[in-house]
């Protein structure tokens, strides 16, 4: 018996390492499969914003009915919804600094954040301040962005710290400082807010 204890001891560690392996395996399929259904979701919002813009005179939405605007720009109302977020009506906002501006107004819009993540609920719109605290499950720390061009990316949340009863605390709002949320205007178009 002592001379075949090393081969018991070689099939344990197999055993153990193959089903960490599958464990590992099918986590980071899942965690995938989240992650890009997400982005799906966020590129979906995202050329449904542009083309109700392109249907109405380049003019974005109101903050308060962005959603119910969209609803016809959207193949299902699915796409509003986060497959980790906790408020299953809307996974995400708008900034509602964006409500009613005209796109070709903007300087900047690739760097203008139009759609984010939240779970504030069905036509929400407002600023970084109503993201989650902290990054959905399955985000890989981080959060998807609609921007103004119509371009969608995903970008890491900025650790802060640890609490020892919450656990990790994140700023809200992208690690990078090259996106904004307020719409830089054309000095020469003025105020692009319908009356």
């Amino acid at each position: 018996m002592r001379r075949y204890g090393w081969l018991m001891a070689m099939v344990l560690w197999v055993s153990i390492m193959v089903g960490w392996s599958a464990h590992l395996f099918f986590t980071e399929r899942a965690t995938f499969a989240t992650r890009f259904r997400c982005s799906a979701n966020m590129k979906a919002l995202t050329r449904a914003m542009m083309l109700y813009a392109a249907d109405n005179n380049q003019i974005l939405p109101p903050g308060e009915v962005w959603c119910d605007a969209l609803t016809s720009y959207v193949e299902n109302r699915d796409a509003f919804v986060c497959p980790t977020g906790s408020n299953q009506t809307c996974g995400y906002a708008f900034s509602r600094q964006l409500g009613g501006v005209r796109l070709e107004a903007m300087t900047q819009p690739v760097n203008t954040v139009m759609i984010f993540e939240s779970d504030a609920g069905w036509n929400a719109a407002g600023d970084q301040s109503i993201m989650p605290d902290t990054p959905r499950r399955f985000h890989n720390e981080g959060d998807g962005y609609g921007f103004a061009d119509g371009h969608w990316s995903w970008h890491f949340r900025k650790p802060l710290g640890t609490d020892a009863k919450d656990g990790p605390l994140w700023e809200k709002g992208p690690r990078t400082n090259s996106l904004t949320w307020e719409p830089v205007l054309k000095e020469s178009e003025g105020e692009q807010r319908p009356p």
